[in-house]
């Protein structure tokens, strides 16, 4: 008995009649003298115990009274040499967990180092832990099966956004598996990630209903750009209906050069001198091409101005084309003195109008006429 671990046997008196005496020190974390006794093949109830007790700092000792505390699962190995715990095999990771935090609370286990160790996870544990903090739908079914979470039946979107980023975190779970499932988006929440990302105008009414973004009222191009390119990105959106909404800047650009095309610039008879009307036209075209210049800048459109004159029906064809092209000259002087850049403009003599054109009246063969085209 005195060579257990935990035991010191300081004296030991053996009687026939009354029963024998074995006194010294004992761990009682360690040592059971009734089994050491049983063991040996004594009666302990022979036998009449006189025990001090005392905290054995051998590494049985310590091992033993480790293994009372914490246990010992199936498939784990466990050693100590000189106070350092080494733990090796198949290991539980709730055990683990647990002995990790406290093991050095063991009297005489003073660190712990890990050999060939490799952690098991029990499913169900794993699911729990998962659960505390996101707690499962009612229409999902969650199971885990080698580290993967399997989803499958319905779930919201929020649910699972938060499950996708976080899973991996929680021991146990190394990927998920989303098996025949299916998200359910709220079609509030929808619109709120996408007013939150993109700021929605006060101009612009919003909805969503079955993954269509509804959009009505009106907007300004870049705002619209953005949204047509990166609203489908947002979970719960899956296409735009923008037919009720106005592209601010496309009609902007749109009015000013309906107006810019629709003005006539008149000469006077086989001149290049601007008749009075002409000359009135001419000068309002300055604001309005800034105008269509500002739209055409927040549509990321460059344009150039086309300058057309036609002269005369009658006389002379070389004169003809080249007092066209003075009129259409002087335009294009005009709108540089008013500050445009020259390479805005591009000034077309077109000489007499065609065969078609002559039905019309005399004054309006003698115009400058311009158009907004694309920039070449």
């Amino acid at each position: 008995m005195d060579a257990a671990p935990g035991i010191a046997v300081t004296q030991a008196e053996k009687n026939w009649i009354r029963r024998s005496r074995i006194a010294g020190l004992r761990d009682p974390a360690v040592a059971d003298p009734t089994a050491l006794a049983l063991a040996a093949g004594v009666d302990p109830t022979k036998l009449r115990f006189e025990w001090k007790d005392y905290l054995a700092l051998d590494d049985a000792s310590v091992l033993r009274r480790f293994e009372k505390r914490f246990g010992k699962p199936a498939g784990t190995n466990l050693s100590l040499t000189n106070g350092v715990l080494t733990i090796s095999g198949a290991v539980p990771f709730e055990w683990y967990s647990r002995v990790e935090r406290d093991a050095l609370q063991s009297p005489g286990v003073i660190s712990m180092t890990e050999d060939k160790m490799s952690l098991t996870y029990d499913p169900a544990m794993a699911l729990g832990r998962l659960a505390k903090s996101y707690p499962i739908p009612s229409g999902t079914r969650a199971t885990i099966q080698d580290g993967t979470l399997h989803l499958a039946g319905t779930a919201p979107y929020e649910w699972l956004a938060s499950v996708r980023g976080n899973a991996d975190k929680f021991p146990g779970i190394s990927r998920i598996a989303e098996d025949n499932f299916q998200v359910i988006y709220d079609s509030r929440l929808v619109l709120q990630r996408f007013s939150d990302r993109f700021s929605l105008p006060d101009s612009v009414n919003a909805s969503v209903e079955n993954g269509v973004l509804f959009l009505s009222g009106e907007a300004p191009h870049a705002w619209l750009t953005r949204v047509r390119r990166a609203a489908p990105t947002i979970p719960g959106i899956k296409k735009i209906d923008e037919r009720n909404l106005l592209d601010v800047d496309q009609q902007e650009y749109q009015q000013s050069k309906s107006v810019i095309e629709s003005a006539f610039i008149y000469f006077l008879p086989n001149k290049d001198n601007f008749a009075t009307e002409g000359f009135a036209a001419l000068s309002r075209l300055p604001d309005e091409i800034r105008r269509a210049l500002t739209a055409t800048k927040r549509l990321a459109l460059e344009v150039q101005i086309e300058v057309h004159d036609y002269a005369d029906s009658v006389g002379d064809e070389k004169k003809n084309f080249e007092l066209s092209q003075r009129r259409s000259d002087a335009v294009r002087d005009f709108l540089v003195k008013c500050g445009f850049d020259s390479s805005l403009f591009n000034s077309l003599g077109m000489g007499a109008p065609s065969a078609a054109e002559k039905a019309a009246p005399e004054q309006f063969e003698r115009r400058v006429a311009l158009k907004v085209v694309p920039k070449l």
